[in-house]
């Protein structure tokens, strides 16, 4: 593809979900998808980008409805059994 090509196709908008998952990946705080939304869709009251998050906001707590909880204990303590047991199988490559 040729830079010409390139420059043809400017990258695609985000869609006001892809913004918002966005956002919660990188930490960002709400207002700062709220306002990065409007800059991509100025056409959008504050109304609509509010039923907007908030559906996808919906939708997200629906899919973390559906994983299974588990207690922070129980991750900790499969990190520290990995650590352990790297630690064991490094002593036993240096002995």
């Amino acid at each position: 593809m040729t830079a010409e090509n390139v420059a043809a196709f400017p990258p695609a908008k985000p869609t006001i979900v892809e913004i918002m998952d966005d956002g919660m990946k990188t930490g960002q705080s709400l207002v700062a998808v709220y306002e990065k939304i409007a800059k991509f869709y100025p056409e959008k009251s504050l109304t609509e980008i509010k039923a907007a998050v908030s559906s996808e906001l919906d939708r997200m707590e629906m899919e973390a409805a559906k994983l299974p909880a588990v207690p922070g204990y129980r991750v900790v303590e499969r990190i520290v059994n990995q650590t352990l047991d790297a630690v064991e199988a490094r002593q036993r490559t240096l002995h």
